[in-house]
């Protein structure tokens, strides 16, 4: 990586995100390699089984994958950028290991985009229409359970006690 401002960029997101898990029991920091991240998270959420049976669970990986012109143009296509490791996680933003964030703007902290994939998992932020989501049969039994919902609601910023 040659680019000097990138690497700063990459620097100090790295330590904001290290911060970012010190404040959490919820979050962790994983393997950081160059522009990949891979991210933890101990959260309430669900996954469908071989069975089709949704179900909670509480452990999601995601691999977060920052272009080298992160810092000059949205990113083009979200889904590249962020992906599950795991395949049965059960959103409407997410089908396989897509996971879709939306618009992501040039330079976007990426502490911001952690905060975004949490409230995503725990059913905090989550789409009822359809036709513009991932996963229509999450759509669907979100709309139908939307007394359950959130799965998970605490603070992403906790201390671990």
């Amino acid at each position: 990586m040659t680019d000097k401002v990138f690497k700063a960029f990459l620097a100090g997101q790295t330590a904001q995100l290290q911060a970012l898990a010190a404040d959490s029991d919820i979050f962790e920091l994983g393997m950081v390699v160059e522009t990949l991240f891979g991210l933890t998270f101990h959260c309430r959420g669900l996954i469908e089984t071989e069975e089709g049976e949704i179900i909670e669970h509480d452990l999601f990986n995601v691999v977060l994958n920052v272009d080298p012109d992160y810092l000059r143009k949205p990113v083009d296509d979200p889904r590249l950028m962020v992906s599950m490791v795991e395949t049965n996680t059960f959103h409407p933003n997410i089908a396989g290991h897509v996971i879709c964030l939306g618009k992501i703007n040039a330079a976007t902290p990426l502490t911001a985009l952690v905060t975004q994939i949490y409230e995503i998992l725990s059913y905090q932020k989550y789409n009822t229409v359809e036709y513009d989501a991932l996963n229509p049969k999450a759509c669907a039994w979100a709309r139908e359970n939307q007394h359950r919902l959130p799965i998970d609601d605490r603070s992403l910023i906790r201390r671990p006690q």
